[in-house]
C-alpha cells in the first residue's frame, strides 16, 4: 500500500468556528411578533447576505489551509513508522510500502461466541413480551431458532473441546431448550422468569466470552512477534496501531487492552488509535496521520501534546455557559412540562 495517499481533508478543530454559518444569527424571522418592521428585517436580510458575500474570500483561503493540512497529513504519514490496523477478523501491517494480512480469529472463538448468542437470541426474541400471550410469529421463531441450534449442536463433540469447556456448551444449550418448553406450554413469559433464565446464563456466557477472547489475543500475540521479529527496534519504537470497531466495544475493547499493555501506554490516542463506526483501511491510516499531525500541531501552539484531543472550542464554550448558563423559557406553559 503506498503510504503517500491522496488524504481526504480532515479539517481541523480551529476551522470549524470558521465555517459557523451567519445565516441563523443575522437573518431575522419575519413571522415572529416584535422584530420590527418590514423595513427593518430587509435591512438585516440585506446585511446577512452582505456578510456573507464578505465571507467568500475567507472560505476560499481556509480551503487552502485544508488542502495544505491534508498534504502535511499525507507527507507525516509516508515519513512514519510501521502501522498494525486491527479490523474485524484482521491484522494488517503497513510498513515500508508493504502490506501483510492475517486473520486473528480462530475457528474455537466463533464457536464459542455462537453458543454465547443462543441465550442472548432468546432474551431479544422475547423482549418486550412481558404479560403478554406468546404470538404465533413469536413461537414459530423460537422453534425455528431452537432447531438451528439442535443441528449446529450435534457436531460439538468434534471440536476437542475441554471436558469442563465441552460441558458449559450442553448446560446452555439444555437450560435454553427447558426454558422453551417451559414458556410454550404457559403461552406466556414474565420477566421474573426470563430474568432468572438470563441470570442463570449470565455466568456461562462470560466463561465462554473469556475463552473465545483467549483464542483470539494468542493468534494476535503470535502474530506480533513474528512482525517484531522482522522490524528493527528503532523502528518497532515508532508502531503505530489503529483498532477499528464499533461505537459499543469502545469502551475496554479486548484488542486496545492487548494493545496498551504491549506498548505500555495507558490511555488511547498516542500511539494506540481507536477508529469508531468504520472500517476502511484509508479510513485508519488518515485516523493516524491526523493523531500525527495534531500531535504536533498542540505541542507547537499550545505546548500541551493532548491539546487536539479535546475540542478546541472546548475552552470558549466552559467561558460561554458558565456566563450564560442556558435558561428555561418562561413562557413555556405548565400544561406542556
Amino acid at each position: 500500500m503506498n503510504k503517500k495517499i491522496s488524504a481526504l481533508a480532515i479539517s481541523l478543530a480551529m476551522s470549524i468556528g470558521l465555517t459557523h454559518s451567519v445565516n441563523a444569527e443575522n437573518t431575522p424571522d419575519s413571522s415572529v411578533p416584535g422584530t420590527g418592521s418590514r423595513a427593518e428585517a430587509e435591512s438585516k436580510s440585506k446585511t446577512a447576505a452582505t456578510k456573507q458575500e464578505l465571507l467568500a474570500p475567507w472560505n476560499e483561503m481556509n480551503q487552502q489551509f485544508r488542502s495544505a493540512y491534508a498534504l502535511a497529513r499525507s507527507d507525516k504519514y509516508s515519513t512514519s513508522g510501521p502501522l498494525i490496523i486491527q479490523k474485524e477478523d484482521k491484522l494488517i501491517l503497513d510498513y515500508k510500502g508493504k502490506r501483510e494480512e492475517t486473520n486473528i480469529i480462530p475457528a474455537e472463538y466463533s464457536l464459542l461466541k455462537s453458543v454465547a448468542h443462543i441465550p442472548l437470541t432468546i432474551f431479544v426474541i422475547l423482549e418486550g413480551a412481558d404479560g403478554k400471550a406468546l404470538s404465533k410469529p413469536t413461537l414459530e421463531r423460537l422453534n425455528n431458532f431452537r432447531k438451528s441450534y439442535s443441528i449446529a449442536s450435534k457436531n460439538l463433540e468434534l471440536w476437542n473441546l475441554s471436558d469442563e469447556c465441552l460441558k458449559r456448551q450442553h448446560l446452555l444449550i439444555d437450560k435454553t431448550s427447558q426454558f422453551i418448553d417451559e414458556i410454550e406450554k404457559a403461552g406466556a413469559i414474565d420477566s421474573a422468569r426470563l430474568m432468572e433464565y438470563t441470570r442463570q446464563a449470565g455466568p456461562l456466557v462470560l466463561e465462554n466470552a473469556y475463552e473465545a477472547i483467549s483464542f483470539e489475543l494468542k493468534a494476535i500475540d503470535e502474530q506480533m512477534k513474528k512482525w517484531q521479529a522482522t522490524i528493527p527496534k528503532d523502528e518497532w519504537k515508532r508502531l503505530h496501531v489503529a483498532v477499528m470497531s464499533g461505537h459499543m466495544p469502545r469502551e475496554q475493547n479486548s484488542a486496545m487492552l492487548y494493545f496498551q499493555k504491549l506498548l505500555k501506554q495507558k490511555r488511547e490516542g498516542q500511539n494506540i488509535i481507536y477508529g469508531e463506526g468504520k472500517n476502511e483501511e484509508l479510513y485508519a491510516i488518515e485516523l493516524v496521520s491526523t493523531h500525527m499531525l495534531d500531535k504536533d500541531i498542540a505541542v507547537y501552539f499550545f505546548k500541551d501534546p493532548w491539546r487536539m484531543h479535546r475540542d478546541l472550542l472546548s475552552d470558549g464554550a466552559k467561558r460561554y455557559l458558565k456566563k450564560h448558563p442556558p435558561k428555561r423559557n418562561s413562557t413555556v406553559s405548565t400544561s406542556s412540562q
